[in-house]
């Protein structure tokens, strides 16, 4: 929602748990349609699709599993050629770039939450 320049109450988000993708999903859309912004939901099979999706939409909101239980994170882009993902973990405020062999190991459901772009 901040990436879309759209004010927002951090209030509501400061003590939200992300928890796992499937309870959250709901709860996250809800959030960007209240927001005055459009979610897209799609199913990704593969980092390829997450990659076409980013191009399409912009940043994701995708689950992951990390030793933590439950997670998700911000992928901003996919560079398949030279096999990276960018990603922003809203946890710990990071932005780092990891594979994108270690975000598929990671990823832990197929749908993505994007805001469609204006």
């Amino acid at each position: 929602i901040a990436d879309h320049n759209v004010a927002f109450d951090i209030g509501r988000y400061k003590s939200r748990s992300a928890g796992l993708m499937e309870h959250m999903e709901p709860v996250m859309v809800e959030d960007i349609v209240r927001s005055g912004l459009k979610p897209v939901v799609t199913s990704v099979r593969s980092i390829k699709d997450l990659s076409v999706q980013i191009e399409k939409n912009g940043s994701a909101i995708v689950g992951t599993s990390a030793d933590i239980g439950g997670h998700v994170i911000v992928v901003d882009a996919v560079d398949l050629n030279a096999n990276t993902a960018r990603v922003r973990d809203p946890f710990h405020g990071w932005e780092i770039t990891i594979t994108a062999d270690a975000l598929k190991r990671a990823m832990v459901r197929d749908n993505i939450i994007q805001i469609q772009k204006l």
